[in-house]
């Protein structure tokens, strides 16, 4: 979860990434009363390790040391950060050092023609 805060010595919005397990066992008996199985049991270290990848390098890429005049600004520079260069053009090891928009368009190009 990303916690933005207002830092008024350093006259900004400042972002902290943190993991609240109150909100995360909140969330999974939300999705186990909604009938969505979990794939993976507690203490599985696999089990959350995409979402806690993508986190961390948007802390090391964004978040560290950076301050926003407001939430908004906070806000949009998260959006452009995830919509403009993660996803277009930022290179992943994980889909063979192609950014996921060049990865999705090769998937359906070879699946179009299968």
């Amino acid at each position: 979860m990303i916690i933005l805060t207002n830092d008024n010595q350093q006259g900004g919005w400042s972002a902290t990434l943190q993991r609240n397990p109150f909100y995360w066992e909140r969330a999974v008996n939300f999705l186990q009363r909604s009938g969505v199985p979990r794939e993976s049991r507690r203490g599985d270290c696999w089990d959350n390790a995409v979402a806690e990848s993508f986190f961390a390098t948007l802390k090391v890429e964004l978040v560290h040391d950076a301050l926003w005049p407001t939430r908004a600004a906070a806000r949009g520079a998260v959006f452009e950060y995830i919509e403009v260069f993660y996803n277009q053009q930022r290179r992943h090891s994980s889909l063979g050092f192609l950014s996921p928009l060049a990865f999705e368009r090769q998937w359906h190009q070879q699946h179009r023609a299968a």
